[in-house]
């Protein structure tokens, strides 16, 4: 439901896009333990088994915000050598404290309530804190439902999980571009330098009038520059 604008362009008609719930979120299965959101191990597979099971040769690879920092551990894992491109978008990839965003720890232990009607509220005023310019009812309520899908026990869990293995960034030689809003304030502009710094090859496209969902805020600008990372 993220990529509604990305799956619904003509534009991108001619590309396969394929989209997939993480563990834990939307129709993927939701299992109790930590051990289940904590293992870079099983982030990296989980991936490796999709583009295996549905025989996706060299694919790009579009990793947002929190999928970012798990699509990491697949790089960790397996390398880029089966990736044609990497696009990360609104990617905050260390916790160190000053790469945070002013609104990404607002309401956390609401969010993480088993009370569903704080959760609710608590989610609602978060997803307003994703955009600068104003996104449709329908796609804000998309989006809503997207993310209360994820249950309180896995919000913790993946909260918990272990930090990155930061030297597999290193190692990326397949082209990179780095997608940042400059209003996120959930992931601050010096995130981007960070993912730079690791990866000196990257290119970065900064959305000046955009805050953590530039594929819903300008999704025209987005895709063109998606297809141009693809080589179509």
């Amino acid at each position: 439901m993220v990529w509604m604008a990305q799956f619904g362009s003509p534009a991108l008609q001619h590309c396969r896009l394929i989209a997939y719930d993480l563990r834990g979120h939307g129709l993927s299965s939701k299992p109790r333990g930590a051990h289940f959101y904590k293992s870079p191990r099983r982030w990296a597979e989980e991936l490796r088994a999709v583009m295996d099971t549905l025989e996706i040769n060299r694919p790009v690879i579009v990793a947002w915000s929190l999928g970012a920092s798990l699509f990491c551990h697949y790089l960790a894992r397996f390398g880029d050598s089966s990736l044609r491109a990497i696009n990360f978008v609104s990617a905050r990839l260390s916790r160190n404290p000053s790469l945070i965003g002013p609104a990404s720890n607002r309401n956390k232990p609401e969010l993480l309530s088993e009370d569903s009607n704080v959760r609710f509220t608590a989610a609602s005023e978060f997803l307003r804190s994703f955009s600068v310019k104003q996104i449709s009812r329908p796609q804000f309520h998309l989006l809503l439902i997207s993310g209360l899908s994820t249950p309180a026990h896995v919000l913790r869990s993946i909260y918990m999980r272990v930090n990155l293995d930061y030297r597999a960034l290193a190692g990326v030689k397949c082209p990179v571009l780095i997608t940042h809003g400059i209003r996120d304030k959930l992931a601050s502009f010096r995130a981007t330098e960070d993912i730079v710094s690791r990866i000196p090859h990257a290119k970065t496209s900064l959305y000046h009038q955009c805050g953590h969902i530039p594929f819903l805020e300008d999704s025209r600008r987005f895709n063109a520059e998606l297809l141009q990372l693809c080589g179509c």
